[in-house]
């Protein structure tokens, strides 16, 4: 079996030719910016990525959340920053900068004032979680569990219920308030994740967590969990056969459909890369091949069942475009370190990397 290597020679970042295919499904076992053509063999014309206004990370951004085509946030993580834009990344006006310098990983918001922001160092600098009322002008720390030692993620599955995990560094913890974040309840989800990375819930109920087995990155092996009470107990519905492996992210066009990013960050001796895939809303999960030599997926974003795009930690490694469900993969011009993909219903995206993008559809010939 062969994988066609779709890699930049000799780590050098030059544009692909966009003609290279990945063929990969003979593996079935195992916005003020420029346009940016994200689709270089022309499948997908109606669809443009476009850089945002927006100052490029030290390494990447690791999340951005717009409530609405015009209004977004974004969080620097390195300088414990949020910014705001409210013309859909045109300009944008910092918010929050505390003087402890939390490194802020995650932002989501309920609607245009309500939202939340997530801290990766809370066992260090700052707190776990930060909320706002007042649409970011003002936040204020929300006094949680201390076992909670960081933030990768949050969901906002309603008015009601937030769910957040972390960290990926470990330990693995779930937290969830039933009150719109007033207070908040922490399950342990050791020992069988030894960090968590990624949720996404279906309803208050239902839902889905990925991380690694073990905080120790060469130790580690993939992990699905998924809940249907809330998040009180959990089940192992998928864990790798690979060290040095751990889930990253998580995308669901669907409430069946749903896709994982695997990080392999503790990968020794190279291989095949794989993502994970469910047609069955989590409860089962078929690993696939993707790409021939170390990648270090991060970010995976659908639009729809078949659309999606894949991006890398790694500066030398392209960001990979899938139309078909990702029996193949194609390079793509779009995204440097591509870390979260959103979308609103319409299929607007945003996604934040080595820049901060936005995907609109526009018009087309005939």
């Amino acid at each position: 079996m062969r994988i066609h290597s779709a890699a930049r020679p000799g780590g050098v970042a030059a544009r692909p030719s966009g003609s290279r295919l990945l063929l990969l499904a003979s593996l079935a076992a195992g916005c003020a910016g420029p346009a940016i053509d994200p689709d270089p063999a022309g499948l997908l014309p109606e669809l443009q990525w476009s850089r945002m206004n927006f100052g490029a990370a030290s390494w990447k951004h690791d999340d951005v959340f717009f409530v609405d085509h015009d209004v977004g946030w974004a969080v620097v993580n390195d300088r414990g920053e949020i910014h705001k834009t409210e013309d859909g990344g045109a300009t944008w006006r910092r918010q929050f900068r505390p003087s402890d310098r939390p490194f802020l990983r995650a932002i989501a918001f309920v609607d245009l004032r309500v939202g939340f922001a997530g801290n990766l160092t809370a066992n260090d600098r700052g707190h776990a979680l930060y909320r706002t009322t007042d649409g970011g002008d003002t936040w204020s720390a929300i006094d949680l569990d201390p076992r909670v030692e960081g933030i990768c993620a949050i969901e906002i599955v309603n008015e009601r219920a937030i769910h957040a995990v972390g960290k990926y560094t470990g330990p693995a913890r779930f937290v969830k308030s039933i009150d719109g974040g007033k207070t908040w309840s922490v399950v342990d989800l050791g020992p069988t994740l030894g960090q968590a990375t990624d949720l996404r819930f279906f309803n208050e109920l239902e839902g889905v967590v990925v991380g690694g087995s073990s905080a120790t990155s060469s130790e580690s092996r993939m992990v699905v969990l998924s809940t249907s009470d809330g998040g009180e107990t959990w089940t192992e519905r998928y864990r790798g056969p690979r060290l040095g492996e751990m889930g990253w992210k998580l995308s669901f066009p669907t409430r069946d459909v749903g896709y994982a990013s695997i990080d392999t960050e503790g990968l020794v001796g190279g291989g095949a890369e794989f993502f994970l895939k469910t047609e069955d809303g989590g409860r089962t999960w078929t690993r696939k091949p993707f790409y021939d030599r170390h990648y270090q997926a991060q970010g995976i974003g659908f639009i729809s069942e078949d659309i999606g795009w894949i991006g890398s930690f790694r500066e030398d490694r392209p960001s990979l475009l899938t139309t078909d469900g990702g029996q193949t993969w194609r390079e793509t011009e779009f995204g440097d370190r591509v870390n979260r993909f959103r979308f609103l219903e319409d299929g607007t995206g945003f996604a934040a990397g080595r820049w901060l993008y936005r995907l609109d559809r526009v018009a087309t010939a005939g």
